[in-house]
């Protein structure tokens, strides 16, 4: 028991470090090369814990592999993230998913609505959590 809850923790320690670098103050450093996502480690956990929490441990690795090739210019790999990682969001029911981190909310459902991605659940999350468009003129994004 102790383990797993020391597995978890490391979970989420990790999971909001690699979305707290993509939120505005980590983003410059980002796209710089000067944080780099410990995803190796953080899906090494994953893989050791057998906790129902591992979900949603896998759909923040998700986001923030979608992140990082966006940044990398991988659409391809990037939408197939952002699909898995809302997909996770569906089966969980988890809209508050990143609560703390509402811009890079609005960076993930702006990007899977631009992809094209969970575009009703996506609406959903936006509705709900009252997110702001992180640019002007998204397709798809609910106006009210």
């Amino acid at each position: 028991m102790r383990t797993e809850v020391l597995r978890n923790s490391i979970l989420e320690r990790t999971g909001t470090a690699m979305i707290m670098q993509q939120g505005r103050r980590g983003r410059g450093r980002w796209a710089r090369g000067e944080l780099l996502p410990p995803a190796s480690l953080f899906e090494r956990t994953v893989h050791a814990s057998a906790s129902e929490g591992g979900e949603y441990c896998w759909c923040l690795v998700h986001f923030a592999r979608a992140l990082a090739q966006t940044e990398a210019g991988e659409h391809a790999s990037a939408r197939r993230e952002l699909a898995a990682g809302f997909a996770l969001v569906r089966s969980l029911d988890w809209i508050g998913f990143l609560r703390p981190h509402a811009d890079v909310v609005a960076r993930l459902c702006a990007l899977a609505l631009d992809y094209g991605v969970e575009t009703e659940l996506v609406r959903r999350v936006i509705l709900v959590r009252d997110i702001a468009p992180p640019r002007p003129n998204i397709a798809g994004w609910p106006r009210d």
